[in-house]
């Protein structure tokens, strides 16, 4: 019931707006299609406005205030399923980053030793049900499901907000429209993504500094300037 009432005021949302966090829902591999993450969104705002105004009105508080609080827990609950998606949908992107190049090599060892690719992911998958082994365990279950291997990739591409991965996919739509075979495309990624994952850590150690002058300047110097200005100080103190 909830998913119709609240399902048919869509119609005024912009669609850009719609697929954007239709896809950061499926970024952050949520089984929620649109009408349910509204529902889920509304019922949350009005629970929270319902919470807020009821314990507002129990202290003793005046009509405005309590008015207050249910606008602010309706504004709360609007925004805090927006903010857990994205907050979860980019955890999981910095999660499939930093595994992409170690599961790629791991790849390379599987094909090389003999599996097919699909056999090396589900081998993957069954040791590590890591983010990005989930991910590609979805696109050879579609495939096995009797969906092309390009729409499959396609698909991987569009639910990932991970760019490398996405220019995986598109070169292995790419080796299989030319014939190219698919070790070559597997080993070639896995350089490009070594040496990206080498110019992050470089970019990384470059903005450290940068980063320590705030809790230098707040913890470090104080304590330097009272050690060493102490004595001075005091003897200053005494002359006056």
């Amino acid at each position: 019931r909830l998913r119709k009432l609240f399902g048919r005021g869509r119609g005024k949302q912009a669609g850009k707006e719609r697929e954007r966090m239709l896809r950061l829902v499926a970024a952050a591999n949520l089984s929620l299609g649109d009408e349910e993450y509204q529902a889920v969104r509304s019922s949350l705002a009005l629970a929270l406005a319902g919470i807020l105004a009821w314990f507002l009105g129990r202290t003793g508080q005046g009509g405005d205030l309590v008015l207050l609080g249910a606008v602010l827990g309706l504004l709360l609950g609007l925004l805090i399923p927006g903010l857990a998606v994205k907050n979860r949908a980019k955890a999981r992107a910095g999660a499939i980053l930093r595994e992409l190049p170690e599961i790629m090599d791991l790849l390379i060892v599987s094909v090389e030793a003999g599996l097919g690719f699909d056999a090396a992911i589900t081998r993957l998958y069954e040791k590590n049900k890591s983010p990005l082994t989930t991910e590609l365990m979805k696109c050879v279950r579609d495939v096995q499901m009797g969906l092309p291997r390009r729409e499959s990739l396609k698909a991987l591409a569009e639910r990932n907000q991970v760019q490398e991965l996405r220019t995986f996919a598109a070169a292995l739509i790419q080796a299989e429209q030319l014939g190219v075979p698919i070790k070559k495309i597997l080993r070639s990624q896995a350089n490009q993504l070594r040496q990206a994952y080498r110019q992050r850590c470089e970019a990384q150690a470059l903005k450290a500094p940068v980063k320590m002058i705030i809790p230098m300047v707040v913890f470090i110097f104080p304590v330097l300037f009272i050690i060493l200005l102490g004595p001075s100080a005091e003897q200053i103190m005494e002359m006056f």
